[in-house]
């Protein structure tokens, strides 16, 4: 049986911003349920996600996206992370954070680079 789940689940297992994937919803481009009334809440399809996913969907991802969410192979990943990066330097996003999101990003940096760390000795022990 498919398995469905919140907007907000979607968006902690695969880090890419509720109003992205309701925006995928709305495009069609993943499934999902809503009911029983026309009040209820979405669900989407964690299938249908994995899939577009794999396909390359990129625009919207938050955060620090986490290892085995689906995505498409590691190396191909990593290079869709790293172009992120570089795009939003470019931007000079980085100068217009407030102090906190800077703190913020630096945690998620030191995250990111243990993360990192751990990666390399898996490749490396291969």
């Amino acid at each position: 049986m498919a398995e469905y789940v919140s907007l907000k689940e979607a968006s902690r297992r695969f880090g890419y911003e509720v109003s992205t994937i309701r925006r995928w919803l709305k495009e069609q481009r993943v499934d999902g349920l809503k009911g029983p009334t026309a009040n209820s809440p979405w669900k989407v399809s964690v299938d249908s996600l994995e899939q577009l996913l794999r396909e390359g969907a990129s625009a919207g991802r938050t955060g620090t996206p986490t290892a085995g969410t689906g995505g498409g192979p590691l190396p191909e990943l990593l290079r869709s992370w790293s172009d992120t990066i570089d795009a939003r330097l470019s931007a000079r996003e980085p100068r217009s954070l407030t102090d906190r999101q800077r703190a913020e990003a630096a945690q998620a940096l030191l995250e990111l680079e243990g993360w990192l760390s751990d990666l390399s000795r898996e490749l490396d022990a291969g």
